[in-house]
């Protein structure tokens, strides 16, 4: 017997590999944003690699929408509340928005991953 879910992994496996690449990219420039706003006090002024990861991260989610939803309801509403809050990560312009924009992301990725998983047969560290 086949599982639904992994099959749809597999199938969309190159999407996914290049979004987490772009989120832990933006994570890591979070840091420096964060850095760069404690001395200028805007996010305008924040390192300009910021701008490049952002749009990394808009270009993964954008191909990760053209993916079929995954067979399992659970994954499919963390997937796409992450990709919602991505969007609002995007284009948001003061600091405050942007972090908690990404603290969405953040939390809305990881409940994807573990309700995916649960889908898949498998256990997550710390479920």
């Amino acid at each position: 017997m086949t599982n639904p879910t992994g099959n749809w992994a597999l199938e969309n496996l190159p999407a996914f590999e290049e979004l987490y690449a772009a989120i832990e990219q933006m994570s890591l420039e979070a840091g420096a944003a964060g850095d760069s706003v404690k001395e200028t006090g805007t996010l305008v002024k924040a390192a300009p690699s910021i701008d490049i990861a952002r749009e990394r991260v808009a270009r993964a989610a954008a191909a990760v929408r053209e993916c079929p939803p995954p067979p399992d309801a659970e994954s499919a509403r963390h997937l796409a509340a992450t990709l919602d809050a991505l969007d609002e990560f995007r284009t948001a312009g003061r600091f405050g928005d942007w972090v908690e924009a990404w603290t969405r992301v953040m939390e809305h990725n990881d409940a994807f991953a573990r309700a995916f998983a649960t889908a898949n047969g498998q256990q997550r560290e710390g479920s």
